[in-house]
């Protein structure tokens, strides 16, 4: 199952565990078939219930971040990638800006999405 959400939110006001949580997700998403709730839970290493990570995660997907799929019970979450009718495209250079942007080194905010046509 994968979301139809599109981006239509300002990157600039994701808070501290949203920015935290959305680049686990890509510098561990891109790589592999994706990462679950648990292993971003232990990887942020600090003390907060399932259930928040959980609603983390499900805002970033409703916000556009996102998109998962679903391996036997466990969500695996992903980058969001390019859709058909209007989504939004992630090359290359738009994952390394987005990289330098949650990690607070891009300035002036990220304009690095584009939306295709």
């Amino acid at each position: 199952m994968e979301s139809n959400t599109t981006i239509s939110h300002d990157p600039a006001e994701l808070g501290e565990l949203e920015r935290s949580t959305l680049q686990l997700v890509w510098l561990h998403g891109t790589k592999t078939s994706g990462i679950s709730a648990e292993q971003i839970r232990e990887e942020l290493g600090r003390p907060l219930k399932d259930s928040t990570i959980r609603t983390v995660l499900r805002r970033l997907e409703e916000k556009g971040y996102l998109t998962h799929k679903i391996e036997g019970r466990t969500y695996l979450y992903s980058p969001a990638e390019a859709r058909q009718g209007g989504g939004w495209t992630r090359s290359e250079a738009d994952h390394r800006l987005v990289l330098r942007w949650i990690s607070g080194s891009a300035a002036g905010g990220y304009g690095g999405f584009q939306r295709s046509r």
